[in-house]
Formats: structure tokens, C-alpha cells, sequence
């Protein structure tokens, strides 16, 4: 996944299996760089904000269809059916076409929702995560 670019590329024995367009946390809120590795998977799941109702990050229940945690503490790759768009510019503010005003995520790197749907039936428990700049 490159931060820079909000671009994700998936390999497999070093050929390229699929690539587009992401989007990783906002500037408040990063997507943490680094090495890590699959280590759970969810279909479907519920995310809870972990911040009080009346933070500027809280957010409501949020029904997830494909959701493959790679860092401790809530990191995940999922789908955002709530976005229209993804690519560069979409993790800072910015306006959605569909759904209005928009800023990155909270730390997740989030992409269409068949595009999760095929990373989480490509991706085993294990996978490499490499996230850099």
C-alpha cells in the first residue's frame, strides 16, 4: 500500500495479482507505516467507535462486509460502501460525488466494496501488509 499515492498492489510470488486505488487514514488520524502481517479476518462484521459521541472521530455502528485486520488496535483493510471515491486526495478533506464532504479514514486503508470482497477470499490469515510512503 502506498500512502503516498493511495494505491494498493497485491503480489504473489512477486506478480502482480490486482491493483487500485485506496484510501488511507486522515492526516489527524494515520494509517501507521510498516511491515505487518494479516492476522485476522471478518465477513461480515460491526465496527464500534472507540471514541465518545460528541469527539470529532466518533462515528455510528458501521456494518462492514469484508474487513482483514493487520495492526493491533483496530487496523483493518475494508470495504467503504459510504465512499464513491478513492485514490489521491481522498484521505484529506475533500468532497465525495455521491456522498458529499469527506476526509480520510480513522487508520484504516478502505476500498470499494468488490474490491474488498476479492482481496478477503485472496488474502489468507498471514498475508504481508507492507505500508509505506
Amino acid at each position: 500500500m502506498n500512502l503516498s499515492t493511495q494505491w494498493a498492489t497485491f503480489c504473489n510470488n512477486g506478480t502482480r495479482d490486482n491493483s487500485y486505488a485506496i484510501t488511507s487514514g486522515q492526516p489527524d488520524l494515520p494509517t501507521p507505516a510498516g511491515v505487518y502481517h494479516v492476522f485476522t479476518k471478518l465477513s461480515p462484521t460491526t465496527f464500534y467507535s472507540p471514541w465518545p459521541v460528541g469527539s470529532p472521530y466518533y462515528y455510528e455502528p458501521t456494518h462492514i462486509n469484508y474487513a482483514l485486520e493487520f495492526k493491533e488496535g483496530g487496523f483493518f483493510l475494508h470495504d467503504a460502501w459510504w465512499r464513491s471515491t478513492f485514490g489521491p486526495g481522498t484521505n484529506v478533506p475533500h468532497t465525495d460525488p455521491q456522498f458529499g464532504e469527506m476526509t480520510g479514514t480513522h487508520g484504516c486503508v478502505v476500498m470499494t466494496t468488490d474490491q474488498a470482497a476479492w482481496l478477503y477470499s485472496w488474502a489468507p490469515i498471514g498475508t504481508t501488509v507492507n505500508i509505506h510512503y
